[in-house]
Protein backbone atom coordinates (compact mmCIF):
# COMPACT_ATOMS: atom_id res chain seq x y z
CA UNK A 1 0.00 0.00 0.00
CA UNK A 2 1.26 3.48 -0.88
CA UNK A 3 0.16 6.60 0.98
CA UNK A 4 0.67 10.02 -0.65
CA UNK A 5 -0.17 12.62 1.99
CA UNK A 6 -0.01 15.56 -0.45
CA UNK A 7 -3.00 14.13 -2.31
CA UNK A 8 -4.65 12.58 0.74
CA UNK A 9 -4.52 9.28 -1.13
CA UNK A 10 -3.90 5.62 -0.34
CA UNK A 11 -3.46 3.16 -3.20
CA UNK A 12 -2.34 -0.39 -3.83
CA UNK A 13 1.05 -0.74 -5.51
CA UNK A 14 3.12 -3.47 -7.09
CA UNK A 15 6.77 -3.78 -6.04
CA UNK A 16 8.83 -4.03 -9.23
CA UNK A 17 12.36 -3.94 -7.82
CA UNK A 18 14.13 -3.86 -4.45
CA UNK A 19 17.72 -2.65 -4.34
CA UNK A 20 19.97 -4.92 -2.25
CA UNK A 21 21.92 -1.91 -0.96
CA UNK A 22 20.93 -0.03 2.20
CA UNK A 23 22.32 3.43 2.97
CA UNK A 24 23.89 3.01 6.45
CA UNK A 25 23.50 6.72 7.32
CA UNK A 26 19.84 7.18 6.39
CA UNK A 27 18.88 3.51 6.77
CA UNK A 28 16.95 3.77 3.51
CA UNK A 29 16.66 1.43 0.58
CA UNK A 30 15.54 2.04 -3.01
CA UNK A 31 12.32 0.25 -3.91
CA UNK A 32 10.71 0.75 -7.31
CA UNK A 33 6.95 0.32 -7.47
CA UNK A 34 4.29 0.39 -10.14
CA UNK A 35 1.25 2.57 -9.49
CA UNK A 36 -2.03 2.84 -11.34
CA UNK A 37 -2.77 6.15 -13.08
CA UNK A 38 -3.50 8.64 -10.30
CA UNK A 39 -4.96 12.04 -11.10
CA UNK A 40 -2.81 14.85 -9.69
CA UNK A 41 0.27 12.70 -9.06
CA UNK A 42 3.43 14.53 -10.12
CA UNK A 43 7.09 13.49 -10.28
CA UNK A 44 8.88 14.33 -7.04
CA UNK A 45 5.90 13.79 -4.72
CA UNK A 46 6.84 12.06 -1.49
CA UNK A 47 4.96 8.99 -0.32
CA UNK A 48 5.04 6.16 2.18
CA UNK A 49 5.20 2.48 1.26
CA UNK A 50 3.75 0.01 3.73
CA UNK A 51 4.76 -3.58 3.07
CA UNK A 52 3.69 -6.44 5.31
CA UNK A 53 6.75 -8.42 6.37
CA UNK A 54 5.00 -10.98 8.52
CA UNK A 55 2.38 -11.14 11.18
CA UNK A 56 2.47 -10.94 14.93
CA UNK A 57 -0.18 -10.59 17.58
CA UNK A 58 -0.24 -7.31 19.43
CA UNK A 59 -2.05 -5.98 22.46
CA UNK A 60 -3.80 -2.74 21.41
CA UNK A 61 -5.45 -0.21 23.70
CA UNK A 62 -7.02 3.21 23.02
CA UNK A 63 -4.40 5.94 22.64
CA UNK A 64 -6.56 8.12 24.90
CA UNK A 65 -6.07 5.70 27.83
CA UNK A 66 -2.30 6.32 27.94
CA UNK A 67 -1.12 9.09 30.25
CA UNK A 68 2.35 10.62 30.09
CA UNK A 69 4.07 11.51 33.34
CA UNK A 70 7.41 12.98 32.37
CA UNK A 71 8.94 10.32 30.15
CA UNK A 72 6.83 7.53 31.66
CA UNK A 73 3.75 6.06 30.03
CA UNK A 74 1.04 4.82 32.35
CA UNK A 75 -2.47 3.44 32.16
CA UNK A 76 -5.08 2.90 34.83
CA UNK A 77 -6.35 -0.65 35.23
CA UNK A 78 -9.22 -2.07 37.26
CA UNK A 79 -7.98 -4.97 39.38
CA UNK A 80 -9.36 -6.61 42.53
CA UNK A 81 -12.07 -3.98 42.88
CA UNK A 82 -9.84 -0.95 42.69
CA UNK A 83 -8.07 1.37 40.27
CA UNK A 84 -4.32 0.83 39.89
CA UNK A 85 -1.73 2.77 37.90
CA UNK A 86 0.46 0.62 35.67
CA UNK A 87 3.69 1.64 33.91
CA UNK A 88 3.72 0.43 30.29
CA UNK A 89 5.93 0.60 27.23
CA UNK A 90 4.22 1.33 23.93
CA UNK A 91 5.06 0.60 20.32
CA UNK A 92 3.37 1.54 17.07
CA UNK A 93 0.19 3.57 16.75
CA UNK A 94 -2.64 2.30 14.56
CA UNK A 95 -5.19 5.10 14.24
CA UNK A 96 -6.86 5.49 17.64
CA UNK A 97 -5.12 2.40 19.06
CA UNK A 98 -1.56 1.94 20.35
CA UNK A 99 0.45 -1.24 20.79
CA UNK A 100 1.50 -2.21 24.32
CA UNK A 101 4.91 -3.89 24.34
CA UNK A 102 5.16 -4.48 28.09
CA UNK A 103 3.47 -3.75 31.40
CA UNK A 104 -0.02 -5.00 30.51
CA UNK A 105 -1.52 -8.38 29.70
CA UNK A 106 -4.44 -9.41 27.50
CA UNK A 107 -7.66 -9.62 29.51
CA UNK A 108 -6.81 -6.85 31.97
CA UNK A 109 -9.38 -4.05 32.20
CA UNK A 110 -7.96 -0.70 31.12
CA UNK A 111 -9.80 2.35 32.43
CA UNK A 112 -10.39 4.84 29.64
CA UNK A 113 -12.26 7.35 31.80
CA UNK A 114 -11.82 7.37 35.59
CA UNK A 115 -15.59 7.84 35.98
CA UNK A 116 -16.07 4.29 34.62
CA UNK A 117 -14.37 2.82 37.68
CA UNK A 118 -17.02 4.17 40.08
Amino acid sequence: TVRIDTLGLTSRAQIDEISPEVDPQTRTQLIKIGLPAIEGLQPGYFGWLEQACGQHEALLIPVSSVEHIGQLEVVKVWSEGRELMRHIRTGKTFGEKIEVISGLHAGETVIINSQQAQ
